[in-house]
């Protein structure tokens, strides 16, 4: 069921069709981002982004988990 955005009423039907599709275009562009917090603040990143912070983590742990078997 959809809601209704009451300011939309007294508009025009085609300035209301717009300010729905850029709505709708702000929320397929944040589909991909992901919150992170770094001290106290949520900043939204790219999955991208996120994917790559990960991938650096695991690899600094398996090279520091390397250098504590030597």
């Amino acid at each position: 069921m959809a809601d209704k955005i009451d300011f939309l009423d007294g508009l025009p039907l085609s300035m209301q069709k717009d300010i729905l599709n850029d709505i709708s275009k702000l929320k397929d562009d944040r589909r991909d981002e992901i919150a992170i917090e770094i001290d106290d603040t949520i900043y939204m990143i790219p999955k991208a982004v996120n994917d790559l912070i990960d991938c650096l983590y695991r690899d600094i742990q398996v090279k520091a988990s390397g250098i504590q078997k030597n």
